[in-house]
């Protein structure tokens, strides 16, 4: 072979492994671009599986929050090797989340609402949870109430959690002195609802019986008592603190004035009633009046209304269904004894249906209060 066609091979050979090179390099591009754009179409169905799970967050954390005796325990290995994992302190912010892939995580509270790690964790609890259609199960075993409330799980060995706080199901126990349930009047169980009884039992466990005066014309319906202007629930609390009044009611008829209750003074009064004009008012003295600026309530509709007093700021605030109304401060918020009654005093009684009655000793946060409402919401479904 002459010097010429030596070069021509040696030209040739080279072309072509500069095409097979480059061929290469395009096959992996295409490979590389094949496999991103799978990745970014997992992305994009994970991320629209997220945004659709957040639209259901309301509906996830109600169906969390209905959940009752799901509490689970873990022995003491179980409950290390939790804590080997939480020690890891990986917590990262998520612009997505699929929960499908969640199968564990913890239910805790903690001092923190940024990143919380294992330094700010006040109570904490390993959870299994599963996912079905719209509902987020936790098994929770929990205790009591301070704090920010978060989910946190572990996927490929990592935490994440989120941020919003969770309602758990439990109501808010801190300062609970009376609880009247419409279902379990009797605090023997739901399935023993009593049609008859004149004494409404607290669940409260502070003994804080109700005791239904002129108790001839009620009516005990399946989930509640049903009054007709005629009787008075009288409890032994009186108003000498802080206080928070929260009842799941519905008004049967407008007329001045239609009491939800009274603490049964003259003049100086603690108490709320629905005028003719169906506007609901609250007043901790004569003269003082906290109200909805509107009609608040409709005739047959189940609603919560639920009024904080602080003494400590002076402030006097209403809530409807978790939301907050109006709230007033000022030198007249006083607070005074007298018995606490319910539908009414000497003057004045209620017509309307109560599901639920809670007392506490002080004034609930809002959070606390939207705490509770979604335990009376998923119980009673007040928002049919």
């Amino acid at each position: 072979m002459n010097l010429k066609s030596q070069k021509g091979s040696i030209t040739l050979f080279v072309l072509v492994s500069c095409l097979f090179f480059l061929a290469s390099v395009a096959c992996v591009n295409l490979y590389m671009q094949s496999k991103q754009v799978a990745v970014d179409r997992e992305y994009r169905q994970i991320k629209a599986n997220y945004e659709k799970d957040i639209n259901n967050m309301d509906s996830i954390y109600a169906e969390l929050a209905s959940k009752n005796n799901l509490s689970i325990n873990f022995g003491t290995s179980e409950i290390n090797k939790i804590d080997k994992k939480i020690s890891v302190n990986v917590y990262t912010n998520l612009e997505y989340l699929d929960i499908n892939t969640l199968k564990y995580g913890w239910y805790y509270s903690s001092n923190s609402t940024n990143n919380p790690s294992a330094s700010t964790i006040t109570n904490w609890t390993y959870v299994e949870t599963q996912y079905g259609e719209n509902e987020f199960i936790a098994n929770c075993n929990y205790t009591e109430d301070t704090g920010f409330y978060y989910l946190c799980t572990m996927i490929d060995n990592k935490a994440f959690w989120m941020q919003k706080p969770i309602m758990i199901n439990s109501e808010v126990k801190n300062g609970l002195v009376l609880h009247l349930d419409g279902i379990n009047n009797l605090d023997l169980g739901d399935e023993n609802h009593d049609t008859t009884t004149t004494i409404w039992k607290d669940l409260s466990g502070k003994g804080n019986d109700v005791t239904i005066q002129n108790a001839s014309s009620l009516t005990w319906e399946g989930n509640c008592l049903k009054t007709n202007k005629e009787e008075t629930l009288l409890t032994p609390w009186e108003f000498n603190s802080s206080y928070t009044i929260s009842v799941v009611f519905s008004p049967l008829e407008y007329y001045d004035y239609n009491t939800i209750w009274d603490n049964n003074l003259t003049n100086n009064d603690n108490e709320c009633w629905i005028y003719a004009n169906g506007q609901l008012k609250a007043r901790s003295k004569a003269g003082t009046y906290i109200n909805s600026n509107r009609v608040l309530v409709d005739i047959n509709e189940m609603t919560q209304i639920s009024v904080t007093v602080d003494a400590t700021n002076n402030s006097c605030s209403i809530y409807k269904n978790g939301s907050i109304i109006n709230t007033i401060t000022g030198d007249n918020i006083v607070l005074n004894n007298g018995n606490l009654t319910f539908n009414g005093s000497i003057n004045t009684k209620g017509y309307n249906r109560y599901y639920s009655v809670r007392v506490y000793n002080r004034a609930l946060s809002e959070a606390e209060i939207q705490r509770n409402y979604i335990i009376d919401n998923t119980r009673f479904n007040i928002e049919e």
